[in-house]
């Protein structure tokens, strides 16, 4: 996570406004209205932090019903 504004290719997404979001996030909220949003657990000692548009989130969810 610590280059993640530098890998991020959306201008309007950074790091710490999606923590932020996460911490407050209700139900099926996207971030910034548009993308999908998840943490890991972070026992490694820092959260993993996901972000995906409509398009990627949609292969993530096809991707659990694979045999």
């Amino acid at each position: 996570m610590e280059h993640f504004d530098e890998v991020v290719t959306a201008d309007d997404v950074r790091l710490a406004d999606v923590r932020s979001f996460l911490a407050r996030m209700k139900g099926a909220e996207r971030f910034r209205g548009r993308y999908y949003v998840a943490a890991t657990a972070g026992t490694t000692g820092r959260p993993g932090v996901f972000v995906w548009d409509a398009d990627e989130w949609a292969g993530i969810l096809a991707s659990y019903s694979r045999p």
